[in-house]
């Protein structure tokens, strides 16, 4: 899925978001990224291989900006509210503010980092956040980048549900958020032609893979 993402001082980029299907993970525990091989979940976040779902993704840009070298910020935010999704109706736990049950494990060249969330991670409420990435270097105009993690649902698999809790899944989402140095407004990179709810974009994709959209 894709957005179109510029700053006031007029420097630009396409932004796109890709997940993978649900891997199942090995005795191990390690899991390679199928997008960058030299990403291994092992030992980057704290996971239960029979209870946790495992999700691998990756953020892509492609620099739109003409005749200008620019630097590209991302960042994504997971969510169970703002799509135009029904209810949780599932047989586990419906998302909450506090349950901590969203790991995002992210690949970096100065190394593999984690971040917590909760599963509702609502803009406005407390801990709400996001993980992405910044390119300190300037791109050259139509250079493509990408940047790949990890989503990690805590308790996917429980007696409530031995299969997967696949109706979390379908009620929560992924979509970007504004991006760039808060201290300097010019610097901020936002959706172009799109409403957004305070930062964040009402058009996401499911944590199933399919597209959603708010009202």
């Amino acid at each position: 899925m894709d957005w179109k993402f510029a700053n006031d001082s007029g420097y630009s980029y396409t932004m796109s978001i890709g997940l993978w299907d649900t891997v199942a993970v090995p005795a191990d525990g390690t899991v390679v990224h199928p997008g960058k091989s030299s990403f291994l979940l092992g030992g980057t976040c704290a996971y239960d291989p029979q209870r946790d779902a495992v999700i691998p993704g990756a953020l892509g840009a492609k620099v739109t900006t003409e005749s200008f070298t620019t630097a590209v910020s991302m960042k994504a935010i997971i969510s169970s509210s703002g799509l135009d999704l029904e209810k949780y109706s599932g047989a586990g736990v419906a998302p909450a503010r506090e349950d901590k049950r969203i790991q995002v494990a992210q690949s970096f060249e100065s190394g593999p980092s984690c971040k917590a969330f909760s599963s509702e991670n609502s803009v406005g409420y407390g801990e709400a956040g996001g993980f992405g990435v910044k390119w300190t270097d300037p791109q050259q105009p139509g250079a493509t980048l990408s940047h790949h993690f990890f989503i990690i649902v805590k308790n996917y698999r429980s007696p409530a549900t031995p299969s997967g809790d696949q109706d979390l899944l379908n009620a929560m989402g992924i979509r970007p958020i504004s991006s760039g140095d808060t201290s300097d407004a010019a610097s901020v990179f936002k959706e172009v032609g799109e409403p957004t709810q305070g930062k964040r974009n009402y058009r996401g994709l499911t944590l199933s893979g399919t597209s959603a959209s708010g009202s």
